[in-house]
């Protein structure tokens, strides 16, 4: 059976209090990254990122099908594949697997915010977790997401997370890095995302997890469903353009049906 073979049951643990990250003054972060970058070499003990998405998308194609640099998403934030509906919305994080010499200290998270310091984040899965691990997040609604697992391995609870834009972490021995390279040490990529060719709704999701380290993104390798970008700023800046040039089309429209 291969080991990135997912749990499927599910049940609730001890709750572990969310935290907020506070960096030294606010900056609004841009939640898109820039890609491609070049990936590590991956030491002879452990399997490339590669071959890790090889077997973690063998389902949609051949060895290559996604290629870990060609094939890098820029995407840093998502929200909730379901919205703009009114929920409840669940959605399912699975490790695939962990290389990381920390690994039985380190942790998945998920964190929302629009300011880098005002973060709310909650702990996924705690250094217990292994390969296999899943947990089950469900939003009752749109700020309030309640996360069940198997006891021990997460931080069952519920947290104060917007389904409509929320983003990833790992958290180590130098602090959270996160899927949002505005919001790392040096604004470096400290995480890679995957869309699934077969499911746009499902990534995965690779981490570095030392601040100096070899940049291998083995680290940690998280497959997460039912997530979907969120609208690009600039998408949402020509939406509001276009309204507002629609209304006021509509309002010279009426007025020159009154003149007439």
């Amino acid at each position: 059976m291969s080991r990135f073979s997912k749990a499927v049951g599910f049940a609730v643990a001890m709750g572990v209090v969310a935290t907020v990250s506070a960096p030294a003054f606010a900056v609004p972060f841009d939640p898109l990254n820039d890609r491609p970058i070049a990936i590590g070499v991956a030491p002879s003990s452990e399997a490339t990122l590669q071959s890790i998405l090889d077997d973690a998308f063998s389902y949609a194609g051949p060895a290559g099908t996604v290629d870990a640099i060609s094939d890098q998403n820029p995407t840093g934030m998502w929200q909730h594949a379901a919205l703009p509906g009114t929920g409840p919305f669940t959605t399912a994080p699975a490790m695939l697997v962990e290389y990381a010499g920390n690994a039985a200290s380190n942790t998945f998270g998920i964190f929302s915010g629009t300011d880098s310091d005002a973060l709310t984040s909650a702990t996924i899965f705690t250094g217990a977790a292994s390969s296999g691990s899943a947990a089950l997040l469900y939003w009752t609604d749109q700020h309030t997401l309640n996360i069940l697992c198997s006891p021990g391995v997460c931080g069952a609870g519920t947290y104060n997370i917007d389904a409509g834009r929320f983003g990833f972490f790992l958290g180590g021995v130098d602090g959270n890095m996160y899927t949002v390279d505005d919001l790392n040490p040096g604004g470096r990529a400290y995480a890679l995302a995957y869309e699934d060719p077969t499911a746009p709704t499902t990534f995965v999701l690779a981490f570095e997890d030392l601040a100096h380290g070899d940049f291998d993104y083995n680290d940690m390798v998280v497959r997460v469903e039912s997530i979907k970008p969120i609208p690009e700023p600039g998408t949402l800046l020509l939406m509001g353009a276009g309204l507002l040039g629609l209304a006021l089309w509509d309002r010279r429209r009426g007025k020159s049906r009154g003149n007439a």
